[in-house]
């Protein structure tokens, strides 16, 4: 699931808690729940790939975009969006950024935790229905967020 996709939800809902504590536990939870849907992912078996470059580049762009535009509409957050939106990112940055990947799953809580990330992730294998998924969750949380 796109990092974009994992912020503005986990955010959202994280606001909605209000409570930036649980904001960040709720993030977690709204993470392995959206890796559930089907959605479109390069993986180019453990390759870094001109296509993952560029599909990971745009991902980071929307979601910095995403939690500037939060940021610019509202001041008071409290640190919930955001503690929601790291929780929401968090499980991917344990255990997808190439740099320590290994490492993090070299250990006995990696290899559990990445055995139940990667068994609960649903890839389609379209890019069109897997990335349209993926763009409507986008939009339909960045509406309830924008018309709270």
């Amino acid at each position: 699931m796109m990092t974009a996709t994992h912020i503005i939800a986990a955010g959202y809902v994280g606001e909605k808690i209000g409570n930036p504590f649980l904001a960040f536990l709720v993030g977690i939870v709204i993470h392995f729940l959206l890796d559930c849907i089907q959605y479109y992912d390069t993986t180019d078996n453990g390759e870094i790939t001109k296509r993952q470059l560029v599909l990971i580049f745009t991902d980071l762009i929307i979601g910095i975009l995403i939690i500037v535009l939060v940021l610019k509409a509202n001041l008071n957050l409290q640190g919930s969006f955001l503690w929601g939106a790291f929780g929401g990112i968090l499980p991917d940055v344990m255990d997808n950024i190439p740099f320590w990947q290994k490492a993090f799953r070299s250990t006995s809580f990696g290899k559990k935790f990445h055995k139940f990330h990667d068994k609960i992730q649903k890839y389609s294998l379209s890019p069109l229905f897997g990335i349209t998924i993926q763009v409507l969750i986008i939009i339909i949380f960045s509406y309830l967020y924008l018309t709270r």
